[in-house]
């Protein structure tokens, strides 16, 4: 089983001045599951387009500072029920 989940975001200021733009955004995952009666296996892919995106690093009328998302990650889990 897979799943493909994806966001964008519009362009957007930063702060009430309007003196950081932050540029359109967008993200692509993908997560691989496979499934037995007494396991699983997970594989994510985020962020696939490794396309930078950010978000706001702190609160408050005047803020420009901004904090970097991950890039590409991938992340593997493995269950097992006794």
């Amino acid at each position: 089983m897979s799943s493909r989940p994806g966001s964008e975001t519009s362009s957007w200021y930063l702060n009430l001045s309007k003196t950081v733009k932050i540029p359109d955004e967008y993200n692509l995952d993908l997560a691989l599951y496979c499934r037995q009666p007494q396991s699983s296996t997970t594989l994510r892919v985020l962020n696939q387009t490794n396309e930078l995106n950010f978000v706001s690093g702190m609160a408050g009328p005047t803020n420009t500072f901004l904090q970097p998302m991950p890039g590409r990650t991938l992340v593997a889990q493995v269950d097992y029920q006794l």
